[in-house]
């Protein structure tokens, strides 16, 4: 998973370097080496088809990789109104239920840097499993963030939309001593420890992490 994880990294600096293409990022499926999401921000001036394309090409001739261009999300602004922040957001690289005597979670991250953060939370309670995951998951965040702020989870709550299923998690933070309400949304996977983790990142990356 590291090896993967290390790769996922260079595959972004290589497709940085393409032209017109100012920043990219890439949403790897949790638990498997796959590529779920690629987002890329670019400059005007080359049509978005022709980017895509070099996408496809870079990651298929440099790593073997075969990507489908429907993952493959692009965004031209000019430079002007251009902001990289949401680059910064840590990476879920894993979700793994580690229980033994009492229901527990170890959530891993990676940063923009390439570091690995791990941290691991235990059930307090009769806490259901993917509470604890969401727990976890605000655990390891904190050790992303240079300055971590308060943060609590105040809910979980499955909602049918549009004829699917979808968490929705409130979490609030406290910053400069003023309490700020987030809310975040994730589908239902069939691994629900990592849709719950999903769901909280939803949450918290804008206000913890920036863009």
């Amino acid at each position: 998973m590291r090896d993967w994880a290390s790769q996922l990294v260079e595959m972004e600096r290589r497709i940085d370097r393409l032209e017109n293409v100012r920043a990219s990022r890439i949403v790897p499926t949790p638990g498997r080496q796959d590529i779920e999401e690629i987002h890329i921000v670019a400059h005007p001036g080359r049509r978005p088809k022709q980017i895509v394309r070099d996408v496809e090409s870079l990651l298929f001739v440099d790593f073997g990789y075969s990507v489908d261009y429907r993952r493959i999300s692009l965004v031209q602004v000019s430079e002007q109104n251009l902001t990289t922040t949401w680059a910064k957001r840590p990476r879920l690289i894993s979700v793994e239920d580690v229980s033994q005597e009492h229901s527990a979670v170890r959530v891993t991250l990676m940063k923009r840097d390439g570091e690995e953060v791990t941290a691991t939370y235990t059930a307090q309670g009769e806490e259901p499993l993917t509470t604890v995951a969401a727990k976890a998951c605000l655990e390891v965040a904190k050790g992303a963030m240079i300055e971590a702020p308060e943060l609590e989870l105040r809910g979980l709550e499955r909602i049918s939309i549009g004829g699917r299923d979808a968490l929705f998690s409130w979490v609030t933070t406290r910053i400069c001593s003023s309490t700020h309400e987030l809310l975040g949304a994730c589908f239902f996977r069939e691994d629900e420890l990592t849709t719950a983790v999903s769901a909280v990142l939803d949450a918290i990356n804008r206000r913890c992490f920036g863009g």
